[in-house]
């Protein structure tokens, strides 16, 4: 299908709703390009990919104290219709520009009513322009749940934000939201991808960090809830950045490492079977790598005899992914390592496993520990 381009493929509509959807997290991203809605998304594996990053619309009828386009702030207001949308994202997938589109928006008049433009929009994507790709829609707050089973099958990705880990910090954030009824909305996401072995989407959440006083513990238990009980794919953790004329606009930001350093925990928890207690037992994370901060803690664990560890004790060796673990147990079921350079041959790099472990009964770390 070959569409006209549009005349000016910077407009300021889609400049404004493509720069305000920042605040929805969806991957590690690089710095805003010079198309604020184009947003290159890295994934844990390295690959990037372009995704058309917009909102609908930024009115909103709620008033979020930290949101850039809360009711009360006065800013230039912008809505896309269903088809204008549609059709300036095929303008930009034709031209090779992006791969995937994120949607989300403000709520305009009603969650009700907007939550149909959105699904309208992803419906025309799929049947009038056969668009087979990426699609994230955004589950808005206080929808209906009929209109989440009617998003469900245009859609790889689904999310709602969460925001905070309980009312208790939510209400520091909105009035007008509950923790109670947007968790309830993501059960009933779960619920529905539980019971449709036919169901193809993967389901998100985001937390506001650093605004409502909550502490990274607190945050990281609810993830492995998540996790464990509502299928998530992902947590995503959106540091705190204060908004010119917001009622928090005089609160600090949030440190860059706070969130770097969740992203790692949270890692840990979904990957190497860690449970948040033994990453932070109380509190918020330093900034430092917390497998490491673990390990050190932990001094009667290691060192770890190379050629005797077990799988789930190789994970836990800093320096040591699970790439590397998977290579180095299935190398020693044949031979004994006898030195580091035997495991550099096994694409083992690096030299902070070495503080952690012995090969042969050998140390050949640096001065952690005195053996």
């Amino acid at each position: 299908m070959i569409l006209k381009t549009q005349s000016d493929l910077s407009s300021n509509k889609s400049i404004i709703l493509g720069r305000e959807a920042r605040f929805d997290s969806s991957g590690c991203i690089t710095k805003e390009g010079k198309h604020p809605f184009i947003y290159p998304s890295r994934g844990e594996g390295g690959g990037c990919t372009n995704l058309f990053k917009v909102l609908l619309t930024n009115i909103c009828e709620n008033n979020c104290l930290y949101c850039v386009n809360r009711k009360n702030r006065n800013k230039e207001s912008y809505i896309f219709s269903p088809n204008e949308l549609a059709r300036t994202f095929m303008n930009y997938y034709a031209a090779g520009f992006v791969k995937g589109l994120f949607l989300s928006s403000g709520i305009y008049k009603s969650p009700n009513t907007t939550q149909e433009k959105i699904i309208e929009t992803i419906k025309l994507l799929r049947e009038r322009y056969r668009f087979s790709g990426y699609i994230h829609t955004k589950i808005l707050p206080g929808v209906d749940p009929e209109l989440i089973n009617e998003a469900v099958p245009f859609s790889n990705r689904i999310s709602i934000n969460l925001e905070a880990p309980g009312d208790n910090y939510l209400v520091k954030l909105s009035k007008e939201k509950r923790f109670t009824r947007l968790l309830s909305i993501l059960r009933r996401i779960s619920d529905i991808r539980k019971k449709n072995i036919r169901a193809r989407f993967s389901i998100t959440s985001q937390f506001v960090v650093g605004a409502a006083g909550e502490s990274d513990l607190c945050l990281l238990n609810l993830s492995k809830r998540l996790y464990k009980e509502f299928g998530l794919a992902r947590v995503y953790y959106s540091g705190f950045s204060p908004q010119p004329d917001t009622p928090l606009d005089d609160k600090t930001h949030c440190p860059t490492y706070r969130v770097r350093r969740l992203y790692q925990a949270d890692f840990l928890i979904r990957k190497y079977n860690f449970e948040p207690q033994e990453i932070i037992p109380s509190g918020n994370l330093s900034d430092t790598d917390p497998k490491l901060t673990w390990a050190r803690s932990h001094p009667e664990l290691f060192p770890v005899e190379i050629n005797k560890s077990s799988f789930n004790e190789l994970i836990r060796i800093p320096g040591i992914g699970l790439i590397t673990a998977k290579r180095i147990f299935r190398a020693k079921q044949d031979n004994k390592f006898t030195s580091p350079e035997d495991m550099r041959k096994i694409g083992v790099r690096g030299k902070r496993h070495l503080d952690f472990i012995t090969i042969n009964s050998r140390y050949f770390g640096n001065t952690y520990y005195n053996l």
